[in-house]
This record gives C-alpha cells, sequence and structure tokens, in this order.
C-alpha cells in the first residue's frame, strides 16, 4: 500500500513539473492548386497563425522566376491596414510585405495577402520566406519567433489549366486620415488607412495644395510629411 502510495505521488508531481509548450506563431503560404498546366494563372494566399497579438509583420518571399512570373496582388480582405509604401515587388523574384494594424490580429488564418502567378513553364515550384519578422502589439515592439513554411507545386501538362477570376468591385475604397505631430523634427505626419473589401488596395497617391496650386501626386508612403506651408491635401488609390 506505500509502495502504491509513492508511486502515484510520484506520478502526480512528474504532471506538475511537466513543461507547456506555447503554440508557435507560424506564417504559411497556401493556394487551391498543388499542380497546374503552363500559362495557367493561380493565387496563392500568405497566411498568419498567431496565439498572440501582433500589429506589424515584414516579410520577403523568394521563388523562381525562370518557371514563374509573378502578376501582382490582392490585398482585399487583408489583416494589414497599413502598408509600408503598399506590397512590393522587387525583379526578378523578391516579394516584399511589410505592414501594420490599428488593430491587433490574434488567431488562425489571418489573411497578409493573395499573390498572383502565372506558371510559365513545366517544373517544380517552391515558394521560400527569406524573411521572416513579427512584432506583438505589447507596447515594446517585442520581435515574435516564427516557423515559416516553403509552398511546392507542380506545372505539368497534363494538369488542369486555371485563371485568375477578379471579384467584382462594387464599391469604392475608404479612406481615413489623421494628422499627428513627430516629437523628434518637429514634424507633421499624415497618418492614413485605406482599405477596400472587394478589390483591396495595393498603392496610395497624394498631392498637396499650396496657395492655390495643387503638386504633382506622388507616392504616399504612410505616414507621409505634410510639406511646409500645404494647407489641403488630397488621397487617391
Amino acid at each position: 500500500m506505500l509502495r502504491k502510495h509513492i508511486l502515484l505521488s510520484t506520478f502526480y508531481f512528474l504532471l506538475s513539473i511537466s513543461p507547456v509548450f506555447a503554440q508557435t506563431s507560424s506564417v504559411y503560404l497556401e493556394s487551391q492548386f498543388q499542380s497546374v498546366a503552363p500559362d495557367s494563372e493561380f493565387q496563392v494566399s500568405v497566411l498568419l497563425d498567431s496565439p498572440e497579438p501582433i500589429n506589424a509583420l515584414d516579410l520577403e518571399i523568394v521563388y523562381n522566376p525562370e518557371i514563374l512570373g509573378f502578376l501582382g496582388f490582392d490585398t482585399s480582405g487583408s489583416i494589414i491596414e497599413v502598408w509600408q509604401g503598399g506590397p512590393g515587388f522587387i525583379p526578378p523574384n523578391l516579394i516584399s510585405l511589410g505592414g501594420g494594424l490599428f488593430k491587433s490580429f490574434e488567431g488562425n488564418g489571418g489573411l497578409i495577402v493573395k499573390l498572383n502567378f502565372r506558371a510559365l513553364k513545366s517544373g517544380e515550384v517552391k515558394l521560400n520566406f527569406e524573411k521572416v519578422n513579427g512584432y506583438l502589439a505589447d507596447g515594446k515592439g517585442t520581435e515574435m519567433v516564427f516557423a515559416p513554411n516553403s509552398y511546392n507545386f507542380l506545372i505539368n501538362p497534363e494538369s488542369e489549366f486555371v485563371k485568375i477570376v477578379a471579384n467584382p468591385d462594387l464599391t469604392p475604397p475608404v479612406i481615413e486620415i489623421k494628422v499627428t505631430e513627430e516629437p523628434v523634427q518637429n514634424q507633421k505626419l499624415l497618418a492614413y488607412r485605406t482599405y477596400d473589401y472587394e478589390s483591396g488596395v495595393s498603392y496610395a497617391l497624394a498631392r498637396f495644395k499650396k496657395w492655390f496650386v495643387w503638386g504633382k501626386w506622388i507616392n504616399a508612403p504612410n505616414p507621409i510629411i505634410l510639406p511646409s506651408g500645404a494647407w489641403a491635401v488630397q488621397l487617391r488609390t
């Protein structure tokens, strides 16, 4: 009886000190196709799983440009609300995704962006993450530890030929603007939030009015410095 009591006590003690493994945050690639025919157009979604609230991401993806052509971005439904200069493509094969969230994301299957590709010729394709940086919404910008995943699929003449069908865009994009001040250099900044749930927003342009004359349209990083003497601004996407 004493021996049984000791064994049970040891079992409960081991349970009490067993480590608890935290769920790993993950950025991954997903598509409805595992194989397509040459000249097909298809989408690959970039997704986020995170057990902790996150409010910023900085990602880079590479691929073989000899058998895969990049067509563009679809940001509709994205959790990213402020793109740092928009999703970017650096030829011949680097996709850059950097942005932030006003409302932090916590959960599974958060859509970052959809990438549009064309299958150029037969072969095996692999999309890899070159950079995976994320930051917690903890007021400190604590960097997260990610488990990135590559995506593999085939371009095969015997596979299905597919095309991307764009969703109808029935509503205009929404733009929200806020003027704030940068305390170090005492500059006024224009911060904005743009979103379009149907087609997404991949870029923004701005122009400023001084006296009675509008300036030229320029690419609008977020935030953008308000020029001295400007008293009106226009944004378009």
